[in-house]
């Protein structure tokens, strides 16, 4: 069992710090990294892992900056595993929501993302290979009232998933995305959970209050065991134990009860829609254009020309 290097964004609590344990337990090496001092990781470090100060919100150039050092500072100057992992729910009705509380949660949860990811990826095609694993949500899948700010960076990271997974493929580097539910985490409490307060409509009250209260009873009742995730994740990422000899559909992995039953209702009634809606949806080509085209056509690159490249 060949050992790897492990950089997790947003390790001072959550799925950052249980998987940043699950690594090192494993015998991997773990850079553990959040946002501030260094000390808040000191459990981390204690534990034996490497801990640096990382903003994802810096920008590129302070990223670029670290992960450079980290490189250096690493027993073997690789990174194996990239783990964006860093982010936050902020909440707030679409009518009452300010511009800058969309934009604060766009630049952790999307563009955090990003240029973690762009600061990264040289030293795994440098190497031929690697694995960058981002944090979704099934919230990536189903928004729910309130929850537009972050249901939209969610949906935006499957995206961003997409072109990566096909764009990195042709340098032996894999791109995998997680799409949890409901887990034990501290993202609904009080401290951590942030509500846009810029505008207060009267009309709106009632609905606020009935989600805000809605939130505080899911805090720590969620179902979801955080560290039976990370086991997963570790799995995933090294394709043993429960994912030997398994394929995932376009890299991407729900995980949680309720992200099964959203999911699969999702798809259900998007293909319900379909064999409803074909003659409809089909309806708008060229007359002179027969039959279903075909999957991705004109957008997505086919496997053959994929491989074509040379890394």
């Amino acid at each position: 069992m060949s050992s790897k290097t492990w950089l997790i964004t947003g390790c001072s609590s959550g799925f950052g710090y249980e998987l940043a344990l699950a690594v090192m337990k494993r015998g991997d090496i773990a850079i553990a990294t959040a946002r501030g001092d260094p000390s808040r990781l000191q459990t981390l470090k204690d534990a034996g892992a490497h801990v640096y100060s990382l903003d994802v919100t810096a920008p590129l150039s302070v990223i670029k900056a670290t992960v450079e050092k980290i490189v250096k500072d690493t027993a073997d100057g690789r990174i194996d595993v990239l783990v964006n992992n860093a982010g936050y729910l902020e909440g707030g009705l679409i009518e009452e929501a300010s511009e800058e509380s969309w934009k604060r949660q766009f630049d952790t949860n999307f563009f955090g993302t990003l240029k973690t990811t762009q600061a990264v990826l040289p030293y795994m095609r440098s190497q031929k290979s690697g694995t960058i694993l981002t944090i979704g949500s099934v919230a990536g899948w189903q928004s729910y009232p309130a929850g537009g700010q972050y249901a939209s960076s969610k949906f935006a990271l499957e995206g961003f998933h997409e072109s990566l997974m096909q764009e990195a493929a042709p340098f032996g580097i894999k791109s995998l995305l997680l799409e949890p539910g409901m887990f034990r985490t501290k993202v609904l409490s009080e401290t951590n959970l942030r509500w846009d307060k810029s505008a207060t409509i009267p009309e709106l009250d009632d609905l606020r209050t009935a989600i805000q209260n809605y939130a505080s009873s899911q805090d720590g009742t969620q179902a979801g065991d955080t560290n039976k995730l990370v086991k997963i994740i570790i799995d995933v990422v090294n394709g043993e134990g429960v994912a030997k000899g398994r394929e995932l559909v376009d890299g991407r992995l729900p995980l949680g009860g309720d992200a099964l039953a959203t999911i699969r209702s999702k798809c259900q009634n998007t293909l319900n829609m379909l064999d409803e809606w074909e003659d409809v949806i089909g309806s708008t080509n060229f007359d002179d254009v027969k039959g279903v085209t075909e999957i991705g056509d004109g957008m997505k690159m086919k496997q053959a020309e994929l491989e074509s490249v040379k890394a």
